[in-house]
């Protein structure tokens, strides 16, 4: 039996929850029916039946702990609350910054439905549009938490954005002209201009690119030795509702002094990752050529993105491979003419002329030229079909769309229309070209947001603008940014591959085992509150609670 339980009346309730808690690490049994023995810790997903209700109830006066996610029917005695009711798109809004379950959480918590309630006995931590949305109510021995805004499914819309079918709406302040005729995967964002981005002070002689790709001039802008304003998607949207939910999930444990234990995101500890493409846009050899020598200079294997047609010499990839690089894909839709258009044909026709000309076999990754999307997901249906396992195509083209746009710095799978989950890897874009796209002073800002939200900082460097002025400056002084904050930089298949091989990781015996052979395992231990670590433990602050951190290799049990 698991550490945890999630109840779901009917198969497939259970939605995004499910990748949620696969992604960070936390072993689970999801069920359509109570079992005989219960875990302490239960999550309901939708309305139990009324027997079920009964024995979580009685279980939650035992000692056992509740999470109940959405509808409180059935269960509102011991959720100390009445008279739910659905809720409309807003932000929740934390009452006591204090409590366990939300400590040291600053992002917007923008959410897409669910519902609020009326309280009895509970206490309310966050509001959504007035009312309360998550709640904590003692009942006997035990705890009962409500969490009515939709935190799973908010995550996944705003990961996965709407349909793209026409041009977004840009922003008021000009920096973001994303309605400019070319569809991409910024029209489908749906994050609040206003709400959801923060404002950070840049001199603008720090930014040579004038104001940035696509940007509209201001003529009557200060001089630019004064600090300038930008507006930028700073602060990860959906890894601060990710974080919500988890420590809503700890504090529920430490509350009845359960063990929970996790897999951990990175190996040895690491905070967070740093992840450096180029689009090759041009297949211009002389340039390709500096910024390989610049990128190996700075020991950063980095991700080559390869547009069709034309290409490198063969023994330009064959360089690339044998000193570390990784090989991917440049799908275009974005010029027109033969073969590059927005369709399966011409992706799987352009994947395979990589191959032949690059002599890779095995293509792991891909980014779409200048971001281009259409609809939702058929550009994951086209990566599967190729064999490709990861994409990096949703993130900024505009400097006001820069930092998270998309809400997360984690990699994600996406759900398919029928629930199930698509396997092509996600790899969000932070930015393009420092000093092209954004200020060189925002290598510091979005490093340390992807840091502090424990995902991966993820840069792209076209080879067209390493001669350009400051631009190979910027890349030394992110590297040394990078490498000052403990991140290691990684190829894009090999941040596939940790996530693949790190999700099989099972904690159920006295040991942790996996199916293939592993290194640098990290895993979690929740210390509770008051406890002492053992001697010669590592203890570790993650997600506002300690931790005894243990780093194993793990194997076939």
């Amino acid at each position: 039996m698991s550490q945890l339980l999630i109840l779901e009346p009917r198969p497939g309730d259970i939605g995004y929850l499910d990748e949620i808690l696969r992604h960070a690490g936390v072993p689970f049994d999801a069920a359509s029916e109570l079992p005989s023995t219960l875990p302490k810790l239960v999550v309901t997903v939708g309305a139990p039946p009324a027997p079920a209700c009964q024995r979580i109830e009685a279980h939650v006066r035992n000692g056992g702990a509740l999470l109940c996610f959405g509808s409180p029917v059935g269960l509102e005695h011991v959720l100390g609350l009445h008279a739910a009711q659905d809720a409309d798109p807003g932000w929740l809004n934390i009452a006591t910054t204090e409590h366990p379950a939300v400590r040291g959480i600053d992002a917007s918590l923008h959410t897409f439905g669910g519902c609020t309630a009326t309280v009895t006995s509970a206490t309310v931590i966050a509001q959504l549009n007035g009312k309360a949305a998550l709640t904590w109510n003692w009942v006997g021995e035990g705890v009962a938490v409500f969490l009515g805004g939709d935190v799973p499914g908010s995550v996944r819309r705003i990961q996965q954005g709407g349909p793209v079918h026409q041009d977004g709406t840009p922003d008021p302040d000009g920096t973001a002209p994303i309605d400019d005729g070319i569809l991409k995967a910024e029209d489908g964002l749906v994050l609040d201009w206003e709400r959801d981005r923060d404002t950070v002070h840049v001199p603008r002689g720090l930014f040579p690119g004038a104001w940035g790709q696509g940007a509209r001039v201001d003529a009557n802008a200060p001089p630019p030795d004064e600090p300038q304003p930008f507006r930028l998607f700073l602060k990860p949207v959906a890894d601060g509702l990710r974080t919500l939910l988890i420590q809503t999930l700890l504090a529920l444990a430490d509350a009845v002094r359960e063990p929970f234990r996790m897999v951990w995101y990175w190996p040895r500890g690491l905070d967070a990752i740093a992840h450096l493409s180029h689009d090759s846009d041009g297949n211009e050899p002389v340039v390709a050529e500096r910024l390989r020598v610049v990128c190996r200079e700075l020991d950063i294997p980095s991700t080559w993105c390869m547009l069709y047609p034309g290409g490198y010499a063969p023994a330009f990839y064959r360089r690339l491979v044998d000193e570390g690089f990784e090989v991917a894909f440049h799908f275009d839709a974005m010029t027109g003419g033969p073969a590059r258009q927005w369709n399966a044909a011409h992706f799987a026709l352009q994947a395979q002329w990589l191959r032949d000309v690059s002599g890779v076999s095995r293509l792991r990754s891909n980014k779409n030229h200048y971001t281009r999307w259409e609809g939702e997901l058929d550009a994951f249906h086209w990566c599967l079909s190729e064999g490709i396992g990861l994409d990096q195509s949703k993130g900024p083209s505009k400097t006001g769309t820069v930092g998270f746009p998309f809400g997360t710095s984690h990699p994600w799978f996406p759900l398919d229309d029928d629930g199930n989950r698509i396997d092509v890897l996600e790899l969000p874009l932070m930015t393009q070209d420092l000093v092209i796209t954004a200020p060189a002073a925002y290598a510091e800002v979005l490093t340390d947001s992807a840091r502090a939200n424990h995902g991966v900082a993820h840069f792209l460097y076209h080879p067209a603008h390493i001669a350009k002025s400051g631009v190979h400056e910027s890349l030394a002084a992110l590297d040394a940014h990078v490498r000052s904050s403990g991140m290691e930089w990684w190829t894009a298949e090999r941040i596939l591959d940790w996530e693949h091989a790190r999700r099989a990781v099972d904690l159920a015996g006295p040991v942790p085992s996996a199916p293939t052979w592993l290194e640098g395992v990290t895993v979690l231990e929740l210390l509770p509150h008051g406890s002492t670590a053992p001697s010669g433990a590592k203890v570790v602050e993650r997600y506002a609670h300690r931790f005894v951190q243990r780093v194993v290799d793990v194997g076939p049990a």
